[in-house]
């Protein structure tokens, strides 16, 4: 088993041998959905200024609901639990050993922080889940560092921990985007990250389910309200935010 660290925080957490390796994009994530949580009212939904709340608390969003689609260790939701200790944390997994890991993780930061943190890590396919059960379960932040590439486009590897978690073999750009709609509350923001290249198909799932795109950034830059031309063809990948329509 694999060591890396979460700058910040004097302690190893673990990763799988063959999965896909910690990379810059959960980042880039990160520190999208840390403004949000430090520069958005998601009652009021809208930007203002916060410099009087406290980041330990989650500000004036505690309490609020984070859920992570293809949690993998759990880098995403640790690392920003690592700065709001009184969100909801959700991970979904759907290989055994990595939901293991990122429970041990967690467990591993809540000592460290010596605080109980409110999270939980489920074993499934976000595809496969119905609309039945998203209506009682909704979520005030979802983020999603997804496969990037459809089956044929690219040599596969071997270890299937790999393979799964680079190619949609099992989950796919129009069953992400259809569990967000399912489980992102009504004033919710989703944040997911995929090549430029596969922007037309985002824009399509979205109409086709009842979202929109509201910002469109750079993972080079991430300026604030920056908005990628799809003319445009200098950035590799890009961070969609999604509400509902």
């Amino acid at each position: 088993m694999k060591i890396f660290c979460i700058p910040g925080i004097d302690a190893d957490f673990f990763q799988h041998d063959y999965s896909q390796a910690v990379s810059s994009d959960a980042n880039h994530l990160y520190f999208k959905a840390r403004e949000l949580l430090l520069n958005y009212d998601f009652k009021q939904q809208k930007f203002i200024s916060n410099d009087t709340h406290s980041v330990s608390t989650g500000g004036l969003n505690k309490g609020l609901s984070v859920l992570d689609l293809g949690t993998g260790n759990g880098i995403l939701l640790l690392m920003l639990a690592k700065d709001f200790h009184d969100l909801s944390y959700s991970g979904i997994e759907i290989i055994d050993e990595l939901v293991d890991i990122a429970k041990k993780n967690f467990l591993i930061l809540s000592e460290y922080l010596g605080k109980n943190l409110n999270y939980q890590i489920i074993k499934a396919d976000y595809c496969q889940l119905t609309e039945e059960i998203s209506k009682t379960i909704k979520h005030d932040i979802i983020m999603s560092n997804p496969p990037y590439y459809p089956v044929g486009q690219g040599k596969i590897s071997q270890q299937y921990e790999k393979a799964i978690s680079r190619f949609e073999i099992i989950a796919t750009l129009p069953g992400l985007v259809k569990c967000i709609k399912n489980f992102l509350s009504m004033a919710g923001i989703a944040i997911v990250i995929y090549p430029q290249e596969r922007s037309q198909e985002m824009e399509k799932e979205t109409l086709n389910n009842n979202l929109k795109i509201i910002n469109m950034s750079s993972s080079a830059t991430l300026r604030k309200g920056e908005m990628v031309e799809k003319s445009q063809n200098k950035t590799k990948n890009i961070i969609f935010e999604l509400k509902h329509a």
